[in-house]
């Protein structure tokens, strides 16, 4: 039981717990030495799944509001996600006080502000699924 909602927090969190010990070594302290190999290497396994899945959803996130940001104001068919790095390049100050440029950079102001809601969204549901973790019996 305390091994599967381990695994759970480590999906959800995708950071090491703020414990005094790491969560490496709370998970060894909480199971039998006979089932740590299996502990941690699922602990490893949900950490690793936890990064690929917290990446591609924020990246899809900003990619698709700079999409849509962009169809809203009318240049898909001249810009395109892909313009936003101009924006980010050091060599391009000249073209950044184009109207585009302009437009580019509320698009990506947007897109983060959705990104930064997805994360607060993530830390309440972290903070709800840590409240519900069993607690430990103390001898």
């Amino acid at each position: 039981s305390t091994l599967l909602w381990m695994a759970t927090m480590k999906v959800v969190e995708r950071k090491p717990m703020p414990t005094p010990m790491n969560s490496d070594e709370t998970l060894a302290h909480s199971v039998d030495w006979s089932r740590r190999g299996v502990a941690t290497a699922t602990n490893m396994f949900m950490r690793i799944l936890g990064n690929a899945v917290g990446a591609a959803l924020l990246g899809g996130t900003l990619n698709l509001s700079l999409r849509r940001s962009i169809a809203q104001q009318g240049l898909g068919g001249s810009v395109s996600v892909d313009s936003v790095q101009n924006l980010l390049e050091r060599g391009s100050a000249a073209a950044a006080g184009s109207p585009v440029m302009g437009v580019l950079r509320g698009s990506l102001s947007l897109g983060l502000h959705r990104v930064y809601l997805v994360v607060f969204v993530f830390t309440l549901v972290t903070a709800v699924l840590t409240l519900l973790l069993p607690r430990p019996h103390l001898e």
